[in-house]
């Protein structure tokens, strides 16, 4: 991870370099940041990815008659594509709901597409997810490790 010193003589992490880097490294189609924000009040974003990133308030969070999927905002995303692909937004959202309500680990392998979805939960609106355009086995140890280990880097810094 880049790490850069602020004036203030803190050592900031650069998440985003961090996601890109394992996108590239793992040949992953795309990394995805993303805020559920159909069950919370916006007070701000409680961490930032880069120091100098600005994030302003959730659009998603108008209009409540939107997609379900709508009212997940995307925080970062890190892939070929500028946006993340909208069915692979909507199979994310799918595989959230599941994890949270406990019903399934935080995998999915979609048969139709071909594509394996990996979440982890960041807090419980605040996901990341790393999605494969191949089949990956649920336990590869590269994609568990950085998830974990980003996870608990994430959780340090909060502190």
């Amino acid at each position: 991870a880049v790490v850069s010193t602020q004036s203030t003589g803190v050592q900031v992490v650069d998440y985003r370099s961090k996601i890109a880097e394992f996108v590239r490294k793992s040949k992953a189609a795309c990394a995805t940041l993303l805020l559920n924000t159909s069950n919370i009040k916006f007070a701000g974003h409680g961490c930032k990815l880069h120091p100098s990133a600005r994030l302003d308030q959730p659009q998603a969070r108008c209009g409540m008659m939107r997609e379900y999927s709508e009212r997940f905002e995307v925080l970062f995303h890190a892939g070929k594509e500028a946006q993340p692909d909208p069915v692979d937004k909507k199979s994310i959202v799918f595989l959230y709901n599941n994890v949270v309500s406990k019903c399934f680990p935080p995998y999915l392998y979609d048969n139709l597409r071909k594509r394996t979805y990996f979440l982890c939960l960041l807090d419980e609106n605040v996901f990341l997810s790393l999605t494969y355009y191949s089949e990956r086995a649920e336990r590869t140890t590269e994609i568990c490790r950085f998830l974990e280990d980003f996870r608990t880097n994430l959780n340090f810094s909060k502190l």
